[in-house]
């Protein structure tokens, strides 16, 4: 959770059926307060169900051009995707902290086995898991982003950082098995919630939006933060 001050208080009114309503979605949502429930609508943000890709590069456009092996890995996203993965794509908006007045939006791919994505969707990992975190930067105000063929490059109108990308993995009989792939990207402020969208539709097959609340069953497994 963000360190924050939270010291506005509000307070409403319900009917009963409106209160039935209300205890309804904040359970379809996994919230247990409503102040959790509240502060997650404030927020906009739509999930979906996406074919998961083969094949994903995110990075700067030079560093692909130049450099390859684990210099390139230090640098970027070049990852092929396990054959029993499934993917999910959160769009989300929200005030950003760095900039006043500023929203940022940020698309992140959750890919991982079809009974455990859902634990790593709610920020959770399980025990004795390694997690391997990379900032995604760029030195020449671009980033691209490419799923399977399906390429586009941003200007991001300044260098730094744009993305990061998360694998967790667990040792296995004496091998690394992948257990999950996060990679999040933040949009230029050139593009909006909308683009977004559309993005996800032009980089992913098979695109479908969730209603709030389908993705947050925690999976069989003991999880932990």
């Amino acid at each position: 959770m963000d360190n924050r001050k939270r010291n506005n208080q509000l307070k409403i009114y319900l009917t009963d059926e409106e209160k039935e309503i209300f205890e309804k979605k904040m359970k379809l949502a996994n919230c247990k307060t409503m102040s959790h429930f509240l502060r997650k609508c404030v927020l906009e943000k739509e999930i979906y169900v996406v074919d998961c890709p083969t094949h994903i590069r995110l990075g700067d456009p030079m560093y692909f051009e130049r450099f390859e092996g684990k210099k390139l890995d230090r640098l970027a996203v070049n990852c092929k995707v396990p054959k029993n993965f499934v993917a999910r794509v959160v769009l989300k908006e929200k005030p950003n902290e760095d900039l006043p007045g500023e929203m940022l939006d940020t698309m992140t791919l959750y890919m991982a086995p079809e009974r455990t994505i859902s634990t790593y969707m709610d920020g959770y990992c399980y025990k004795g898991q390694e997690v391997e975190q990379k900032e995604i930067g760029v030195d020449t105000v671009t980033y691209l982003f490419e799923a399977d063929g399906r390429y586009e490059e941003f200007n991001t109108e300044g260098d730094g950082y744009w993305g990061e990308s998360r694998e967790f993995s667990r040792i296995w009989d004496g091998r690394s098995i992948i257990d999950a792939v996060v990679i999040t990207v933040c949009m230029p402020e050139t593009r909006g919630f909308e683009d977004m969208r559309h993005l996800v539709h032009y980089f992913f097959q098979g695109a479908q939006l969730l209603e709030t609340g389908q993705n947050s069953q925690m999976g069989p497994q003991g999880p932990v933060q």
